[in-house]
């Protein structure tokens, strides 16, 4: 089954690797809808036309969200990509994917 990856707006490089490796990407936007199921979220802090001082704040930790469904066992990762490459983004969000399907 295709996972599906929620991006946030301008992270078109992190959404053109994950589609080379077979995701289906969605915006944020396409995600708030309930009938999409989504896998993870990937978002950044990282925002250079924004110009306040709250964005200036680096997150700790990375969150894994765990969602019971009936019959289903689910789990949403929010995964922070700032900082990363596109490549190294994609290779911990697989980690995190076949981590959490043990």
């Amino acid at each position: 089954m295709t996972k599906v990856v929620a991006v946030q707006s301008r992270m078109e490089d992190v959404a053109r690797v994950l589609c080379s490796r077979g995701y289906k990407v969605v915006s944020m936007y396409e995600a708030s809808n309930p009938d999409t199921q989504v896998n993870a979220f990937l978002y950044t802090s990282y925002h250079p036309d924004i110009d306040t001082s709250f964005n200036n704040l680096s997150e700790t930790d990375n969150i894994v969200f765990n969602q019971s469904l009936p019959h289903e066992e689910s789990s949403v990762i929010m995964l922070n990509v700032t900082g990363l490459g596109p490549e190294e983004a994609v290779d911990i969000l697989e980690e995190r994917l076949n981590s959490s399907t043990r």
